[in-house]
């Protein structure tokens, strides 16, 4: 584990240590980092939270879609799936572009995947 020699236990325990930090931090960094949602979007937690006040959970809320598992509707929290988005927002009773703004205009119309808010460019000349 350790190239250093253990002089007592003390020194062999820090090694220990040192190595076992080392080997999670080495873990942690590989794994991938869920997608941060929108300063603007409501955190996961608060959307489960304002979900749990009406007595609904993510399961029964994706049994009553029709969906076989509440998978769909957590991955819209932090990917733009716009029919789940809606559910979500429906089932809190807030619009989507609330819940979601940073995905949505103020009008409710979805904004263009990709950079959340970028505007295509448009050029007068043709290349055609």
């Amino acid at each position: 584990m350790c190239t250093a020699k253990a002089l007592d236990n003390t020194s062999e325990w820090l090694c220990n240590v040192s190595h076992s930090y080392i080997t999670r931090h080495r873990y942690q960094m590989t794994k991938t980092a869920p997608k941060k949602t929108g300063p603007e979007d409501w955190h996961p937690a608060d959307i489960v939270a304002a979900l749990h006040k009406r007595g609904i959970t993510l399961r029964a809320l994706a049994k009553q879609h029709g969906l076989t598992s509440p998978t769909t509707l957590s991955k819209a929290m932090a990917h733009s799936y716009p029919a789940s988005e809606k559910r979500l927002a429906d089932a809190v009773g807030v619009p989507v572009q609330k819940m979601f703004a940073a995905r949505y205009h103020p009008d409710g119309t979805p904004k263009g995947r990709g950079i959340r808010g970028a505007h295509v460019l448009h050029s007068s000349v043709s290349h055609c």
